[in-house]
């Protein structure tokens, strides 16, 4: 609750009037102006207050001089000095134990608009917020990071669109949020200001703590009193939400060594990704220490395992700081209540996660990831992170505010043309990022290179990426501001950059940009699922995928397909095996949530065979064709041209038990380190297939390097009956040997004739563990025919 200190300071400051003020258009003169009474505007402000003390109901005639009608805020580009004495310009306290005092201004506390964030100084801190339609901005100092009140609420002075100010004495490692003051009149025109919200700094570099809401509503801008009230969201909250927010905090930045380091710059054509979920890449491994379980540092210990893995490039889910405490909802079947475990809720997108972090959350996660990408590097593995610039985690009209909503509302959201109360919603979460309004598009920009350059990260992968088609207007462009920004950036030039092609109203795989942009080919994943359970009429489809899709990539520009069969919104590779519907009770909407449409084959038995009423050796037979049909899709993955991209786990057939949704479950996105020795087979499946792809340099082959055949050679059969599909991989590079392709999802086996030539067989999925894959130097000399078991593989390599 306000202390009354701090509601005597909102009842002061809020003063409305009917009549005109005079403002001082020259700020060396500000307090010291004489009115037409005679008197200056300091001694109004005195005699105001006075009257205010003895009744609360009075307003002024005039406003203060120079101050917003809202705020402490003063907007000027001049300096705090009086031109004519030299001395420092006065002005009201806006400190609650001494209201109305008059106070001098120092010179140095006015700060600087050109950077935004908290800067550190030769003096102390300087602080700017870029916010058009605010009247007044705070600047709030906190002594601790559960601190639940201010320990100083600070006007801030307004340069244009920016408000600034310097404090003097401050240093990394201490606390800050801001407060705007303005009008609320989402029905009018959007604006959700509300001085009761503490906001988050957009241009935080980092956070500490996380939202802990009480249960009456003061993480919302709006008066939540009546729930069930339809027009609740258009009147402003009176609670003040200061006691549940996390807080910013001064970072230095510039105390991290990054000598040795340097970009990798590998080509998208010899990228291996590895999608993960950074915390769950170790939180359930008991050989690790707790305290480094789930954290960056906990990650660092486990590179010498992706990198005996072959892995060039992790791609790691959201770890900007987002609301894991979103969710209401409970498991059914335990009551434990769900949280967010994916990330994909960003609350202050330049500041990394600090939950990751082992050392702490005052900062320390800001130089542990700087050193989680410093060794990744060191062991030629690149960093990708999943970005979410699509929405926040403000959510829809009825969602909390943590910044950006009470900050510009209209300028940061797509707001409902003649109904901007509401948002417009391409993302399913609520709302949609204005990307392409001047000033988001600057954040957008400022972000990336903020992530590039000061954490040395290589790439990005943008979720939803078609919301940057979007004009400032809704309206659908094929490229916008935003998206020619980023392709002209000539710091951007060697960063990867990926697209997810669709949003839940556009798709536009292959066609998102004409340059620059790789691209999740979905249709990959698809035509891959679809073929391996033996749908007829895959293998034209089939035969373009394997290519490369080129049709929708040309590399010359920049542009890749990123293959995958799995990725972390779907089932895992075990599960695409072993369920033929989803299975997500768990995730508390009644299995409503998560894709109908999986393309799986539970092999013959829904889940898992351990406690099934069947006959041991039927048991052990759907299992031997599970693990020959995570063979088969992991082979036509790393065999394809494109980038390939497999999802954590699926080496060591991690199980999610056929819930494809898994967004709010911790658990189930853990990796599972006791199956590695259990499931040792698909590990060495998976990484001799990646060393194989190395080896005949697959991701280096062109189109027409690629010869396709059928059960005889040259003669492959894309009719819509057929399901089968061969081909022969023939590199020009010196040295580099041909492959021979096939793969048969008939359940009959099939005998192949081979192309001319000598050819030794490398794969047969078929075949049991040790014989199922081999190196080149223990290939066996095959004739010139095969016969390839059902729903099996085969690679075979020429001379």
């Amino acid at each position: 609750m306000e202390s009354q200190a701090r509601q005597a300071e909102i009842r002061v400051r809020t003063r409305q009037t009917g009549v005109a003020p005079n403002v001082v258009t020259d700020v060396t003169k500000l307090g010291q102006e004489v009115a037409a009474n005679g008197k200056t505007y300091n001694e109004i402000w005195q005699g105001e207050f006075r009257r205010f003390q003895a009744d609360p109901l009075f307003r002024p005639v005039r406003e203060f001089s120079g101050a917003s009608s809202e705020s402490g805020g003063i907007d000027t580009k001049t300096s705090g000095i009086d031109a004519k004495t030299g001395k420092p310009i006065e002005q009201p306290s806006t400190n609650p134990d001494k209201l109305g005092e008059v106070v001098p201004i120092d010179k140095g506390i006015f700060g600087t608009p050109d950077h935004l964030g908290a800067t550190i100084t030769e003096k102390g801190v300087n602080f700017a917020v870029d916010s058009h339609g605010a009247k007044g901005m705070d600047l709030l100092l906190f002594n601790s990071a559960d601190a639940k009140e201010a320990s100083s609420v600070l006007p801030m002075y307004r340069t244009g669109d920016v408000w600034h100010r310097e404090v003097p004495g401050l240093k990394a490692g201490d606390f800050y949020l801001f407060r705007a003051h303005g009008d609320y009149t989402p029905a009018q025109d959007g604006a959700r200001f509300n001085a009761e919200k503490a906001l988050l700094d957009p241009y935080g570099k980092a956070v500490t703590g996380d939202v802990k809401p009480t249960g009456i509503g003061e993480e919302l801008g709006y008066d939540n009193t009546d729930p069930k009230d339809p027009s609740r969201q258009l009147r402003p909250s009176t609670v003040d939400n200061t006691a549940i927010m996390p807080k910013n905090v001064v970072i230095d930045g510039k105390d991290f060594d990054w000598k040795g380091d340097k970009p990798l710059e590998t080509p998208m054509s010899d990228t291996v990704i590895y999608e993960m979920n950074l915390r769950g890449f170790t939180a359930a491994d008991t050989s690790m220490a707790p305290h480094l379980r789930g954290t960056y540092r906990g990650m660092i210990e486990k590179i010498p395992y992706l990198k005996d893995l072959g892995i060039t490039a992790v791609e790691l889910m959201p770890i900007m700081k987002f609301h894991a405490e979103d969710s209401t909802r409970t498991n059914p079947a335990t009551g434990e209540k769900l949280q967010n475990a994916w990330g994909y809720n960003t609350m202050s997108f330049q500041a990394p996660e600090g939950r990751f972090a082992a050392d702490g959350t005052h900062g320390q996660q800001v130089n542990e990831f700087k050193s989680l990408v410093k060794a990744l590097h060191d062991n030629n593995i690149e960093v990708i992170m999943d970005v979410v610039f699509n929405h926040t985690a403000e959510g829809d009209p009825t969602g909390p505010t943590f910044s950006f909503k009470g900050l510009d509302n209209n300028q940061y959201y797509l707001l409902v043309p003649n109904r901007p109360e509401l948002y417009f919603d391409v993302t399913g979460c609520g709302n949609t990022v204005n990307a392409n309004n001047p000033k988001v598009q600057q954040f957008i920009l400022d972000t990336l290179k903020y992530w590039h350059e000061d954490y040395h990260v290589d790439g990005f992968r943008f979720d939803l990426a078609t919301a940057f088609n979007l004009d400032a207007n809704g309206k659908f462009q094929e490229k916008t501001p935003i998206m020619k920004a980023i392709e002209s950036e000539p710091a951007f030039a060697k960063i990867k950059f990926i697209a997810e092609p669709w949003d839940i109203s556009t798709y536009r795989l292959g066609k998102f940009s004409d340059q620059m942009w790789s691209e999740w080919n979905g249709n990959f994943r698809d035509t891959t699922r679809s073929f391996v359970r033996g749908e007829a009429g895959q293998t034209g489809t089939l035969a373009d995928r394997i290519a490369g899709s080129p049709g929708w990539f040309d590399e010359s520009t920049g542009r890749h397909s990123v293959n995958f069969a799995t990725a972390h919104d779907g089932f895992t590779l075990r599960d695409l095996v072993s369920y033929d519907k989803k299975h997500n009770e768990a995730n508390g909407e009644q299995n409503r949530d998560g894709n109908d449409d999986n393309k799986s084959w539970n092999s013959g038995y829904e889940g898992s065979v351990e406690n099934a009423n069947m006959p041991e050796w039927q048991k052990v037979q759907i299992e031997q064709l599970r693990d020959r049909q995570m063979k088969n899709m992991l082979s036509l993955l790393y065999l394809s041209r494109g980038t390939p991209m497999m999802l954590m786990g699926d080496e060591v057939r991690r199980t999610q038990g056929g819930n494809n949704n898994a967004y709010n479950q911790l658990r189930l996105n853990e990796m599972q380190w006791s199956e590695l020795q259990k499931n040792a087979d698909m590990h060495r499946f998976t990484k001799m297939m990646i060393e194989l792809r190395k080896a005949h340099e697959i991701g280096r082959t062109k189109p027409d390097d690629i010869s396709w055949h059928g059960v005889k050679p040259f003669e492959p059969d894309f009719s819509d009956g057929a399901r089968f599909i061969a081909w022969q991989t023939a590199p020009k590079t010196p040295g580099v040997k041909p492959l021979y392709q096939a793969f048969n999802a008939y359940w009959e086996p099939i005998k192949v004739q081979l192309p001319p030539g000598e050819w030794s067989r490398l794969v047969d999925t078929n075949l049991p563990t040790g014989q199922d894959i081999v190196g080149s130097n223990n290939a066996t000399p095959l004739g010139n025919e095969y016969i390839i078991q059902p729903r099996s593989g085969i690679v075979l390599e020429g001379k």
